[in-house]
């Protein structure tokens, strides 16, 4: 199994430092296509490497199911506004 930790995940997602994956994944326009509420109940706890310290992260799949809804629903407004969600 392969973890992507949250501070990875989310600066790949929202180009931002910080670990708070539900402040990104909970918001209500992606509702319809991100089930957040499983994706944070299973997100796992991992050992980094050489070090004593512990990280947070989520598998490949999670952080796969994530970019595929973020995708679905901008094409979702593209479809229906002519423009990205958010941009007018």
């Amino acid at each position: 199994m392969t973890v992507i930790s949250l501070r990875s995940a989310v600066r790949s997602i929202a180009n931002a430092d910080s670990s708070d994956l539900a402040k990104f994944t909970g918001v209500s326009s992606l509702k319809p296509f991100i089930n957040n509420e499983i994706i944070l109940a299973e997100l796992l706890d991992f050992s980094i490497p050489g070090t004593q310290f512990t990280g947070r992260g989520m598998t490949t799949e999670h952080f796969e199911l994530i970019c595929r809804g973020s995708f679905l629903c901008v094409s979702a407004c593209r479809s229906s506004y002519g423009f990205p969600c958010g941009v007018s």
